[in-house]
């Protein structure tokens, strides 16, 4: 999900603003819906601690109908979804247990998490034939669980009126709505998730999430299917290459794996993806392994994607964790609190 308007958020949120009043408009404007024109009005007592329209609903300047609330928005009576599941993950069904040869071995030895409390350096670059490449990177500190729920507070570097500065962010996701709320601005964001746009919402958003969700459960992103089956290839001392092939009645590789071999447990350098042609699609590299109980971790991860119909189009992400703490299956996710003055938009 979040790939899909990474690019947008990379010219958004990455370029540079004359004053701190453009970064709202600017994450809004990525959301295809202008930001709303309602601001702060003095109360009676002439302090700014009411706001009109203040439990009513609004429109945006493009019509999109909003609820201005204060205090901690209450998640709506929906079912709980997982934001990052893609439709293809939701159906897989196999055993890790069950898979052989040093594959098998490989993918035990990084077992899923059920949550942890991490912190993490996310960048990005992507580059285009004709345009400047364009520049993004963040750091990440809070709890994500298995279930797609997290509490991150994200600090990314901009540069405003000339100078360097820093856009200060909360996202809470509880299932059922997210909460994006931007240090020193107005108004913050409450998304149901029953809102047409949330998707595009969560993703611009959320930009950064998604490596270090995968990194949690899925630090490989092997597919889990239970008739996957990889051929092992020694293509030289301490290294082992292992093909997925799909196809029939055109067999093609669609994926590979480099394993280490040269030490007491097998690690994985490299993850490679191609299309039926035998185009490379994407390329992860991992590194700087380290070790939790009996489940390893790559510390650093780079992933570079590529658009065969778009020779010279590259995006290259980053993730390197700081800290990782594995939390046990029961942890929870702590109530989100915000003050009690805290004016909302709440797209429903």
């Amino acid at each position: 999900m979040l790939a899909t308007t990474l690019l947008g958020l990379i010219v958004t949120v990455g370029g540079a603003f004359s004053r701190w009043a453009d970064v709202p408009g600017a994450i809004s404007a990525a959301l295809t819906c202008k930001a709303p024109t309602q601001t702060h009005t003095k109360g009676d007592s002439g302090n700014e601690s009411g706001t009109q329209g203040l439990g009513e609903q609004h429109l945006s300047a493009d019509g999109t109908p909003y609820l201005l609330v204060q205090g901690t928005p209450l998640a709506p009576d929906v079912a709980p979804i997982h934001p990052f599941l893609e439709p293809h993950e939701e159906g897989e069904d196999g055993d890790p247990g069950s898979l052989a040869g040093l594959t098998g071995q490989v993918v035990r030895s990084y077992e899923a998490w059920e949550g942890m409390d991490f912190s993490a350096e996310v960048a990005v670059e992507s580059r285009a034939p004709g345009s400047e490449p364009h520049h993004t990177s963040c750091l990440l500190e809070g709890r994500v669980l298995a279930d797609g729920r997290f509490d991150v507070r994200a600090t990314t570097p901009v540069e405003v009126e000339g100078e360097p500065g820093v856009l200060q962010e909360r996202w809470v996701f509880d299932g059922r709505q997210l909460l994006a709320d931007v240090a020193d601005q107005e108004v913050a964001n409450a998304y149901s998730t029953t809102f047409f746009r949330f998707d595009r919402a969560f993703d611009t958003t959320c930009w950064g999430l998604l490596g270090v969700y995968d990194w949690l459960t899925d630090p490989l992103e092997f597919p889990l299917y239970e008739t996957v089956a990889f051929e092992e290839v020694e293509t030289e001392p301490g290294r082992v290459l292992a093909r997925r092939t799909l196809g029939d009645p055109a067999p093609f590789v669609s994926s590979d794996y480099l394993y280490d071999t040269t030490g007491k447990v097998a690690h994985p350098l490299r993850r490679r993806l191609f299309d039926p042609f035998g185009r490379m699609l994407a390329e992860t590299g991992y590194a700087d392994f380290s070790r939790q109980g009996t489940s390893w971790r790559p510390q650093s991860t780079r992933r570079t994607r590529t658009w065969p119909d778009t020779p010279g189009e590259v995006e290259v992400t980053t993730l390197r964790i700081v800290r990782a703490e594995r939390l046990a299956a029961s942890a929870e996710l702590p109530d989100a609190e915000f003050p009690a003055n805290r004016v909302w938009q709440v797209w429903e």
